[in-house]
């Protein structure tokens, strides 16, 4: 996935979850951030991000944040890039693709895709990585936690997609200081999935593209455990 061009910012204040004041060349601009997570590792006062000029007439803001950096890493921000980026990497997936269709709607939950009219997939973007681990979420999520009790009563095969939007991350799982009942939905589905996923993206200034699939652990590593997997 290729980026537009963008320009670098210094972080004013998070006014709103999905808006930012930023500083771009000695002024003040307002930009949207289009993610829902908290970010309080890549977002806040004096952080560095990169913005994107996004002026329509339906817009409220000229701007939005698409990057941000932590601890020298490239973090992509905006949450609903992971479908897209699983798309452009489906091909590496373990199933064969005969068809494709996206929002399926399944027991009032609407899930990312449905793969041969057989698989529902469910894709969800990470940005929060602690001691090497990618944690999903960085918010509590009731949505999150209702895609994962539906997903696991589809009778058909069914995935969980983790999209690690950023390079660091030697593996995922669920957040469970977070978001508690979010794990204990993660554990419930646990096993119960056929295709349990995870993969890294090198992310810079120019572009976002697949690094390398990471395992899925049912529980995260504790502060002494290394990280070799």
């Amino acid at each position: 996935m290729y980026l537009p061009e963008l320009s670098r910012a210094r972080v004013v204040a998070r006014e709103k979850r999905f808006r930012l004041l930023v500083e771009i060349d000695s002024r003040t601009e307002v930009a949207y951030l289009p993610n829902p997570g908290r970010l309080q590792e890549i977002i806040f006062n004096g952080a560095q991000v990169y913005v994107a000029r996004r002026e329509a007439p339906t817009r409220k803001t000229r701007y939005e944040a698409v990057l941000g950096l932590t601890n020298y890493t490239f973090v992509a921000l905006n949450a609903s890039k992971a479908n897209e980026i699983f798309l452009e990497n489906i091909d590496k997936m373990p199933f064969n693709i005969k068809s494709v269709r996206r929002e399926f709607t399944y027991r009032g939950s609407r899930f990312d895709f449905l793969i041969n009219d057989e698989i529902i997939i469910e894709v969800k973007s990470c940005t929060l990585v602690e001691h090497c681990i990618g944690l999903f979420p960085d918010a509590p999520t009731k949505r999150g936690v209702k895609h994962l009790r539906t997903l696991l009563e589809w009778q058909g095969k069914k995935g969980l997609i983790f999209v690690v939007q950023r390079n660091d991350a030697k593996a995922v799982s669920a957040n469970y200081v977070m978001d508690p009942e979010f794990g204990d939905a993660f554990r419930d589905i646990f096993g119960h999935v056929d295709y349990l996923l995870a993969f890294t993206c090198n992310v810079d200034t120019n572009k976002i593209i697949f690094k390398e699939f990471v395992p899925v652990l049912k529980e995260p590593l504790l502060q002494d455990e290394n990280c070799d997997f």
